[in-house]
């Protein structure tokens, strides 16, 4: 067990057993390879990935006058194990507006006495409507994906990525 220990009257002092404190260590080894040198993947991705904003300006001066300019820009970089190692994306939804997009819109370009404007706004209506519904009925799927990546492990010797 653990006692506690109060040394000033206000602080309590918690000392663990040697055997509990042995049975709170987790030890994480690689299913593949057996090499105990892993980490979470998400601090892989946050570790491996940095991005930087950057602004400059320039002012010049001659005998024709005076002038500047600003520019800024913003940069990522990432290791090839933090990419690796990234969290999933919207990609489903984001190919299911594209493309329930161009085809609603092509289909009601083809009713007799529709302009395009009209086409393009119908078909972005109708591609919300039905990217809404494909989000709704796959967000289990979501949570499920995200639930795993917060338990995926990465390994460092091999590259192998696992669930724990």
């Amino acid at each position: 067990m653990f006692t506690i220990i109060n040394l000033s009257g206000w602080w309590p002092v918690i000392n663990f057993s040697y055997s509990e404190r042995q049975k709170m260590e987790i030890r994480i080894k690689c299913p593949h390879c057996g090499s105990g040198s892993v980490k979470s993947s998400r601090a892989v991705y946050e570790q491996g990935t940095s991005k930087t904003r950057s602004v400059s300006f320039t002012g010049w001066i001659s005998n024709r006058g005076s002038g500047g300019s600003r520019r800024q820009g913003k940069s990522t970089r990432q290791s090839v194990a933090a990419s690796r190692n990234a969290p999933a994306g919207g990609k489903m939804e984001v190919l299911t507006f594209v493309g329930s997009f161009l085809l609603s819109a092509w289909l009601i370009l083809n009713i007799p006495a529709t302009t395009v404007t009209g086409s393009a706004v119908a078909g972005l209506i109708i591609a919300l409507l039905i990217t809404a519904l494909v989000a709704h009925l796959n967000r289990h799927n979501r949570r499920r994906a995200r639930e795993n990546y917060n338990r995926q492990w990465y390994c460092s010797k091999c590259g192998d990525t696992f669930i724990k």
